[in-house]
């Protein structure tokens, strides 16, 4: 069940009178998982540091239809794709409010957790992933280019930092700087 849960496999060989061998095999974690990880390990205090993170969610949440169309006025406007300024704001705007809405839903979620595990946190990395790869088949239909997605993603993460950077003067005291270690290396993880 654990080795399931965390993608890995766990194989078994067993010979009768010679005796068996176990390999488990476990995925190596994404650089967000890993400063996530060193974030709590140098944390005393985790309940006290993530107090705020959720009214960065709100805020999120809030500016989320802004933070969409300026991704899509983004794309139009630097022919990331050649025909980007033909093709309908659905399509262009495709997965982002979704993965926007996730990342805000699971910045409240952390602080809600207190520091603890939670299943809707580790959820939110499922879903981050299914919307990636829904994403990526949607532009692969549209005929993109590694470089225009690596592109994309840029716009999308530099829309999402301005628009916490803005707010955070508007925020609790820990909120901006607690969003950014979590935040971050998520949006750069899929970069």
């Amino acid at each position: 069940f654990i080795v399931g849960r965390h993608r890995g496999e766990f194989l078994d060989e067993s010979e009768p009178g010679r005796g068996s061998a176990f390999t488990l095999w476990l995925r190596e974690p994404s650089a967000a998982q890993r400063e996530a990880a060193r974030w709590r390990a140098e944390s005393p205090a985790v309940a006290a540091r993530l107090h705020g993170l959720s009214d960065v969610g709100s805020m999120l949440l809030r500016d989320l239809a802004s933070i969409v169309d300026s991704v899509v006025s983004r794309l139009r406007e630097e022919a990331v794709v050649p025909g980007a300024e033909s093709l309908r704001t659905s399509q262009l705007a495709d997965h982002a409010a979704s993965y926007v809405a996730d990342l805000a839903t699971l910045l409240a979620a952390v602080e809600e957790a207190r520091g603890k595990p939670s299943p809707l946190v580790a959820d939110s990395a499922e879903i981050q992933l299914f919307i990636a790869e829904k994403h990526g088949q949607q532009r692969a239909r549209l005929g993109w280019t590694p470089k225009a997605l690596h592109r994309e993603w840029t716009i999308l993460a530099e829309e999402i930092r301005r628009r916490v950077r803005r707010a955070a003067k508007q925020m609790h005291d820990r909120a901006r700087p607690e969003s950014i270690v979590f935040l971050w290396p998520l949006i750069e993880h899929g970069n």
